[in-house]
């Protein structure tokens, strides 16, 4: 029995949307929990953020990303392909402020993120290219 075009091209559309890592899935407001510090001494220990905190990554839909970091706005763009995740180009505005620690440990974390998972569609780890994790996020209800 041969199917008709239309029936293989539906198919081959379903399977492709069972891929749970999605630019769907990134896209949205994702509060920062935990980052790798710069002035942390120890290769891969995270640092906790602060309760109360409004530090997040927010991803669009046409490969835009942007950073909250309590001072300065780091954005940039993003690539996306299955679970790889590459962050560019990632510019900041300037204005000096107190306390500036989060802003550049993104400036060095984001580049080094080479891919990411998401978990119960709720918790996003973003790792370097040996797996280390570098930030983990959770999805708030904000929208971009």
């Amino acid at each position: 029995m041969k199917l008709p075009n239309w029936t293989i091209l539906f198919i081959g559309l379903l399977l492709l949307s069972c891929d749970k890592n999605t630019s769907v899935g990134l896209s949205g407001k994702w509060r920062i929990v935990e980052y790798k510090c710069i002035a942390t001494s120890t290769p891969f220990a995270l640092s906790t953020v602060a309760d109360g905190s409004d530090y997040s990554l927010e991803f669009d839909n046409q490969g835009n990303v942007f950073c909250n970091t309590g001072c300065n706005l780091v954005s940039g763009q993003y690539i996306l392909k299955g679970d790889k995740l590459i962050f560019p180009e990632i510019t900041s505005t300037e204005m000096a402020c107190e306390d500036m620690l989060m802003e550049e440990s993104m400036k060095h974390i984001l580049p080094a993120i080479k891919t990411f998972e998401i978990k119960n569609d709720t918790i996003l780890f973003l790792k370097d290219a040996d797996g280390h994790t570098l930030m983990e996020l959770t999805k708030t209800t904000d929208q971009v």
